[in-house]
């Protein structure tokens, strides 16, 4: 049924697609049906903004290093499964403590550059 969807209505079908993977990852949430405000919708927002762009740079930036992998192996199957089948956003939650992890490597990385910097240029 689900290949047979997608071949009556390829367009119809990749919408829904995307509009699962924004329900999961996207940047201003869904109302919830009505039980979320705008302030938790943006809060959603920014976390996820957050751990897409943090994560996935921290994951980059140790790309060659196996433990990267593993931890971005869960975020890629979750978000595989969950945008082909059915999509709401606690499903991101088992998911989330990996990409804070990678996130928090990106971040250090960030931090540790600027002391650097900062170090170079007050001894010149």
């Amino acid at each position: 049924m689900y290949l047979q969807h997608f071949g009556e209505n390829p367009g119809y079908f990749l919408k829904q697609k995307m509009a699962n993977y924004w329900e999961l990852w996207g940047f201003y949430a869904s109302s919830g049906d009505g039980g979320r405000g705008i302030g938790s919708r943006l809060l959603l927002g920014i976390e996820n903004f957050f751990l897409i762009v943090f994560g996935l740079s921290g994951w980059w930036m140790n790309r060659k290093s196996f433990n990267a992998l593993i931890l971005i192996i869960p975020f890629f199957v979750v978000t595989l499964l969950h945008v082909l089948l059915f999509a709401l956003s606690r499903y991101t939650y088992p998911v989330e403590a990996f990409m804070i992890l990678l996130a928090s490597w990106s971040v250090y990385r960030i931090l540790a550059g600027n002391r650097q910097k900062k170090n170079q240029v007050d001894t010149v």
